[in-house]
């Protein structure tokens, strides 16, 4: 059962995008944050599968969040939504809270589910090292050579 934290100050993208993921991707545990504190403070406190940010917050920037998330939770995915695509901003994303894709604004409803579905992905492998990492408390797991 994925947990999936969604940033936004957009309470109608917040709950599109909670709403689309509740019914897409069975027994997904959705939880939303309408600024850069409350995702800050639910991020840290959390255990995420992924962290979805918005990069424009009026408080900070969604990559922030994402690059706490990277040194914290590194297994988690992370995903940069905007409406600007500034080239430049999405470098400094990858380098910095290594996310896993961008996701533009407007968003394809298909699009959001086809690369969730993809990136939480979990094989008996996965899973198995996934509940170690639960029940030992892990901070950061490196995933040893196939």
């Amino acid at each position: 059962m994925p947990r999936i934290l969604i940033v936004d100050d957009e309470a109608d993208v917040a709950s599109s995008l909670d709403e689309l993921l509740r019914t897409s991707l069975r027994d997904a545990q959705v939880e939303t944050a309408g600024s850069f504190r409350q995702g800050f403070v639910k991020a840290e406190a959390g255990r995420w599968d992924a962290v979805m940010c918005d990069h424009r917050l009026p408080d900070g920037k969604g990559s922030d969040i994402l690059a706490c998330v990277a040194r914290s939770q590194p297994a988690a995915v992370r995903v940069l939504m905007s409406a600007h695509s500034d080239f430049d901003m999405m470098l400094s994303a990858v380098n910095r809270a290594q996310i896993d894709f961008f996701l533009p604004k407007p968003w394809e409803p298909e699009e959001v589910i086809r690369e969730m579905k993809d990136r939480l992905h979990i094989t008996d492998r996965d899973k198995g090292e996934a509940t170690v990492r639960r029940i030992a408390g892990m901070d950061s797991f490196r995933r040893l050579p196939r």
